[in-house]
């Protein structure tokens, strides 16, 4: 638990409300609810009403796609069973350390009987950082003292610290490339073997948008033989200007705040072009605190 120098806002006050489903139910009806706006997880419940496991987005591709199940099986089959949670007095220390820690995008929050009863995101700690802190006589600075405990000068640093600095280890540079004439079904076989879920794709050799995994619609999932070759392109998401390589990590994730996006794609000189994250920012900033520690 945090030290009284760390505590300050609570994780329940900026949770979401939870998507949940009984532990027995149908495979398609959790597929069915990850199409509601801003769900990427559903918490599976035990027959007494406490978490059970995690649907994620992911495991629709990772679990169900590529195996070829049927719609009709439980649910329960499919979830993430370890997994972390923190109650719903946690404060932003610990939930920047958990996440950062673990690579999580997701955290279920449950009360003191394990009930759940919210689901943080990496999105909302980027919100939450980014409402926070602003630009200062060009440096960013924190705006509310005291929000961060004793990791702020930490936070600081990292957000003042080049775009580019950690992407070496924290971001895309080894990014899924695709052709604007590949098919979903060729989409979805480039990211079989990678751990990624946002690739680039290209037009003629020049960057022409972004593909992400989420952005298949479910149907597609559902029935491959009809859909799968209709062009990637279709599920593309135009691309905001690439962040510059001068920028820093404090205006990135301004920048991923104000146009709600969890990818920047960045070009250094004329050549490497890839991804940079939010969780990858997250991982990095925990990484950097416990460096100097």
């Amino acid at each position: 638990m945090s030290s009284p120098e760390t505590q300050g806002v609570q994780v329940e006050s900026l949770m979401q409300r939870p998507l949940t489903l009984p532990h027995d139910a149908r495979l398609d009806e959790a597929m069915s609810k990850l199409q509601e706006p801003q769900s990427h997880c559903i918490l599976i419940l035990r027959e007494d009403g406490r978490l059970l496991g995690v649907f994620r987005e992911e495991d629709v591709l990772k679990k169900v796609f590529w195996s070829g199940v049927k719609g009709d099986e439980p649910v329960s089959h499919f979830i993430e069973q370890e997994f972390c949670t923190l109650p719903t007095n946690a404060d932003m220390s610990e939930v920047l350390n958990i996440m950062g820690q673990r690579g999580l995008r997701y955290l279920p929050i449950v009360d003191q009987d394990g009930f759940p009863k919210g689901i943080f995101s990496i999105r909302e700690l980027i919100y939450f950082i980014s409402e926070r802190t602003k630009m200062v006589d060009g440096r960013f600075q924190v705006t509310q003292s005291g929000t961060f405990g004793d990791l702020e000068s930490a936070i600081v640093e990292v957000l003042n610290l080049p775009i580019t600095f950690p992407l070496s280890r924290y971001g895309y540079n080894d990014v899924v490339r695709m052709k604007t004439g590949d098919s979903v079904n060729k989409a979805i076989e480039l990211f079989r073997d990678s751990s990624q879920a946002a690739g680039l794709m290209y037009s003629s050799g020049k960057l022409h948008g972004l593909f992400r995994l989420r952005d298949l619609p479910f149907r597609v999932l559902h029935q491959r033989s009809d859909l799968g070759d209709l062009p990637a392109e279709d599920f593309m998401t135009p691309l905001s200007e690439a962040i510059k390589e001068e920028e820093t990590i404090g205006a990135g994730l301004d920048q991923m705040a104000r146009l709600q996006v969890l990818y920047l794609h960045y070009q250094v000189g004329q050549e490497s072009e890839g991804l940079v994250t939010g969780g990858g920012i997250v991982s990095y900033l925990y990484d950097h605190i416990h460096d100097d520690l």
